[in-house]
């Protein structure tokens, strides 16, 4: 229960939406005293502080410090969705995934796209997930029926549009997607890399695009990123785009401090000069 609330609060207090009482509650919590963060964070919503308000109605709608409070949940992150914090709609979305707000495939696609079309890039994989049948992040496997969403081509646009804004399970999912049509949790073995070698060896355009992002998704840190280069590496050996990749990947790094915070890692955060006082 402990490191749930430390991922709270984490949230508000090591994102752009960061607040003295979110900071203080987080220091209150790693030392135990959940009393104290309750106190805090009441406080901060007292103040009209938005990063509180965020924090305290994950905690109502999870249950955690909070009883479950659905009602009061949402009215709290709603409220604070309203004040710029888009991340309290992807909460929400979950929640329709998970379990707390129920099964209901509808309002989890609009409030993850919600939070991801107010620039809460993380949430784009959750979108992805929903619309092709896969296990969202975070949450049980909740199988649905495809034809209540909508398309595989609608997951291939999200997972683009998200990758090129620099997600990195976007990117990871996307790089997948365009070599296996699939975001599945495949083992990579010699069966399949015979056979799919076999599916794309001609489709030059298909391979640069997957290439170049499992390329930078390695250089990025990413733990499943190696594998998936060195199934490219096996597939399409002496690939006259490998240079282009390696271009692309450079000119990625290069503006990677332009690009929204949520959207890098934690030593590209450090590189960009972001301070990160509570991770």
């Amino acid at each position: 229960m402990k490191n749930i609330i430390l991922s709270v609060l984490l949230a508000s207090s090591c994102s752009l939406y960061a607040s003295s009482y979110t900071k203080s509650a987080y220091e209150s919590a790693k030392s135990g005293d959940f009393q104290q963060v309750k106190e805090t964070l009441e406080k901060g919503i007292r103040s009209n502080d938005s990063h509180s308000i965020y924090a305290l109605g994950a905690m109502y709608l999870q249950g955690n410090i909070m009883p479950l409070n659905v009602e009061k949940g949402m009215k709290l992150l709603k409220k604070s969705g309203d004040m710029g914090i888009a991340k309290s709609y992807d909460v929400i979305g979950e929640e329709y995934t998970c379990g707390t707000l129920g099964k209901d495939i509808g309002k989890s696609i609009y409030y993850h796209k919600k939070a991801y079309d107010e620039g809460y890039i993380p949430a784009g994989f959750n979108l992805t997930a929903w619309f092709n049948n896969a296990m969202v992040q975070g949450c049980n496997n909740v199988p649905i029926d495809k034809s209540s969403v909508e398309s595989v081509q609608k997951t291939y646009d999200y997972l683009k549009e998200c990758a090129e804004k620099g997600g990195p399970n976007c990117q990871y999912s996307y790089s997948r997607f365009l070599i296996f049509n699939s975001t599945d949790n495949m083992q990579w073995n010699r069966d399949k890399t015979r056979f799919f070698s076999k599916q794309f060896k001609n489709d030059g355009a298909k391979y640069y695009e997957s290439y170049k992002y499992a390329l930078l998704l390695e250089t990025r840190g990413h733990p499943s990123a190696k594998d998936m280069v060195l199934l490219h590496h096996k597939m399409f050996n002496g690939n006259n785009h490998q240079q282009n990749a390696k271009k692309f990947v450079d000119a990625w790094l290069d503006k990677m401090c332009n690009l929204d915070k949520s959207a890098l890692v934690k030593t590209e955060k450090e590189k960009c000069g972001y301070k990160e006082d509570y991770l």
